[in-house]
């Protein structure tokens, strides 16, 4: 198309037309994104999450990468924003700033935001610029305490510490944290590095005092001193053994968080709990085995 040719009443016509696409291909881009986690199809192609593939398959920034990633796990909760974003009313910012502030006020209030409520923000802040948006959302969060007086007031004994974790500490801090399982998974460091101190000293006093008498020093419950990290079947010597031999990452992705181990022959098709038999995968990967093996629905249009 030759714009030049156009006259202003067509040109102006024309770019109205092609916003309106963009926000159409938008929205099948992010039902894409969506069908794509739901198969896990990105550890396919040996990616340990969406966000990855999206940034080094589909080539889209990081920033943009996590707009739209952020934006299909709405829609798959909220699917009324669909025609929001459509008819232009809300755009990726937007949704970028309720999550964000979804996440604040809940961590607050320690309670969920309902998608009712969710729902409530968006037709408060349609049609309106980012700084106008951003406005609306923080009169909306509730009067909180300044950071230092929140410290003090949580943990008046709390000790501030920095230090700084190489490739190497990271590398273990990592390892502890595929051992650690599920709870592990959304830790910070600082939790972490807590978990670990608890777990050694639960250790040391049990090899000192005996199990019994190495009660968890934060709850005061007894913890058992060597984590169990998957099913009963498999014996904990294979476990560990399939554990060096895969170097405690998924043998498909790479990734060392949520580790499982899986049977390369299903046990439902008569695998049995061999060496040859057993690997790592990581949870997505795992999940990506389970529905290429024992088949995933795909709806008919």
């Amino acid at each position: 198309m030759n714009l030049r040719k156009l006259k202003d009443d067509e040109l102006l016509v024309s770019i109205q037309s092609e916003v309106q696409k963009e926000r159409h291909t938008l929205i099948v881009i992010l039902q894409h994104l969506r069908e794509i986690e739901v198969r896990k199809l990105f550890s396919e192609l040996g990616y340990p999450s969406l966000f990855e593939f999206a940034v080094s398959e589909l080539k889209y920034s990081r920033g943009e990468a996590g707009r739209k990633i952020q934006a299909m796990r709405l829609l798959k909760e909220l699917p009324q924003v669909e025609k929001k974003i459509e008819s232009g009313a809300i755009n990726l910012t937007h949704i970028c700033q309720v999550q964000s502030f979804s996440f604040q006020k809940s961590k607050q209030e320690h309670q969920r935001i309902s998608p009712m409520e969710k729902l409530c923000i968006f037709e408060k802040i349609e049609n309106t610029t980012t700084r106008e948006s951003e406005k609306v959302l923080l009169a909306m969060l509730p009067a909180q305490a300044l950071p230092n007086e929140k410290k003090r007031q949580v943990n008046p004994s709390a000790v501030e510490m920095r230090f700084v974790i190489d490739e190497k500490l990271n590398s273990v801090l990592e390892e502890v944290r595929s051992l650690l399982g599920t709870k592990a998974i959304h830790m910070t460091f600082a939790e972490l590095v807590q978990e670990m101190a608890v777990l050694s000293l639960v250790s040391l006093k049990a090899k000192r005092f005996g199990k019994k008498r190495s009660a968890d020093p934060l709850t005061g419950s007894v913890v058992e001193p060597v984590t169990k990290v998957s099913s009963k079947t498999i014996s904990k010597k294979l476990k560990y053994l399939i554990w060096q031999r895969d170097r405690g990452q998924c043998t498909q992705c790479g990734s060392q968080h949520n580790i499982n181990f899986d049977h390369i022959h299903p046990r439902a098709f008569g695998g049995d709990n061999s060496a040859e038999n057993l690997r790592i995968l990581c949870f997505h990967c795992n999940q990506r085995r389970a529905l290429t093996t024992f088949g995933f629905r795909v709806e008919k249009t």
